[in-house]
């Protein structure tokens, strides 16, 4: 990215970051939030902007996919699946690499692919999920975990952490009833391990203990190595627990589903209750 000089000051870089996401998002939503509230039928514009930010999770099957290329033994094609869905570097990765990074994407990917999108629709419609959706793109194209991007996506990131803490919340107590006692044991421990993905870490926590295996650890970024934490602890992750992952976050979705039939319509119905 031009914008982001990495030799310049971290107040330098940040300023640059916020500048650079208030011009990536507010004229586009300004301009989508006002043609959403002219359009003759708002409720096709509802039904749109929720079919694009639940994108995500259709990941489902990308994962079905690795999946069966790692039963294949083909680590070639599951990495080229694997890499437009994560800013991390992929080549790398061993046959484990591709199973942990694959299952945390499917983990965390219903926080604002699902549970978000269906909670601020709830709260002001469209234009609010439109808006929180945009802000997560950019804080997943800025990863502050990459070096290039520690101070550049600093203020995004804490600004989806803000707007992503409800949503990130519901969808570990959906988990924690999967999980049973383990889950909610994980749910309310608090833990002291620095993480540039706090909300990330919490998931991740709740998946490895409900399919027992090892998620979090170290990533790299262009070839570039950085520590992070471990979720869990666990056995060393293998295909089969992709499929267990699938299933896993399935019935959580599932839930939720549920509710993303309903608030559509029951938001048509008010608006035109109202009028």
């Amino acid at each position: 990215m031009k914008v982001n000089h990495t030799e310049r000051s971290s107040i330098q870089q940040m300023t640059a970051g916020v500048m650079a996401a208030i011009l990536l998002v507010i004229p586009f939503w300004i301009i989508c939030a006002f043609l959403m509230q002219l359009a003759a039928y708002p409720w096709f514009f509802d039904f749109l902007v929720l079919y694009l930010c639940l994108s995500d999770a259709c990941f489902k099957q990308i994962a079905q996919e690795i999946r069966l290329a790692l039963n294949s033994d083909d680590k070639a094609r599951a990495k080229k699946l694997l890499q437009p869905w994560v800013a991390q570097d992929t080549q790398s990765l061993s046959e484990v690499g591709i199973c942990k990074t694959t299952i945390e994407k499917l983990a965390n990917s219903h926080v604002y692919g699902v549970v978000a999108t269906i909670f601020y629709f709830a709260v002001a419609g469209a234009p609010l999920v439109l808006a929180v959706r945009m802000v997560k793109q950019i804080e997943m194209a800025w990863p502050i975990a990459d070096p290039r991007f520690k101070n550049f996506g600093i203020a995004i990131a804490k600004l989806n952490t803000i707007l992503q803490i409800l949503p990130n919340f519901l969808w570990a107590f959906t988990l924690t009833i999967l999980t049973g006692p383990l889950g909610y044991k994980a749910l309310i421990q608090t833990t002291n391990v620095p993480t540039p993905f706090p909300l990330e870490h919490l998931i991740q926590r709740i998946t490895g203990i409900a399919i027992n295996i090892e998620l979090g650890g170290p990533r790299k970024y262009l070839a570039q190595r950085v520590a992070l934490p471990y979720a869990n602890k666990g056995r060393q992750p293998v295909a089969q627990d992709i499929g267990n992952a699938i299933s896993y976050t399935s019935k959580g979705f599932g839930i939720w589903l549920g509710l993303l039939i309903t608030l559509p319509l029951l938001w048509s119905m008010l608006r035109y209750v109202q009028v």
